[in-house]
């Protein structure tokens, strides 16, 4: 995931690997439907799912502390991993003065690396959107 929560959210399907192969490849190989319409319904699921979840029982603080409960296992426990997590932009894609989130290589020492290759066209069209609109609260 990428961008801001919402609206302002989008799947970096660029990004998305099934046993360390594109997901569009690895359907292929293994006969799985895979298609513009899915991804679009997984998307549309996706951005929907924390509202649904407040709608259901008022509130999301599981789903938080599971997170940083999760962060905070990598980091005592040294291991790294990779992580969708909101920081600052200094420059990747051109965009500097937001936060945003990105996928993200945390260690003991916090943020070590924001992966940032290989993201298709739209996808950094997509960050420049995030990152304008962003900048209205600022």
């Amino acid at each position: 995931m990428a961008g801001e929560h919402c609206d302002m959210q989008f799947i970096l399907w660029s990004q998305l690997r099934i046993q360390n192969k594109p997901v569009n490849e690895y359907c292929r190989l293994n006969n799985i439907k895979w298609d513009g319409n899915i991804m679009n319904d997984i998307h549309l699921k996706n951005k929907a799912y924390g509202a649904e979840i407040i709608k259901g029982k008022h509130f999301t603080n599981y789903g938080y502390t599971s997170c940083v409960l999760y962060l905070i296992d990598s980091i005592l426990n040294k291991n790294e991993t990779i992580v969708s997590v909101c920081c600052e932009m200094k420059g990747e894609f051109d965009i500097t003065n937001v936060a945003m989130s990105l996928p993200t290589i945390i260690n003991q020492e916090g943020i070590k690396e924001k992966i940032v290759d290989a993201y298709s066209e739209s996808e950094i069209m997509q960050l420049h959107k995030v990152a304008d609109y962003l900048k209205q609260f600022s």
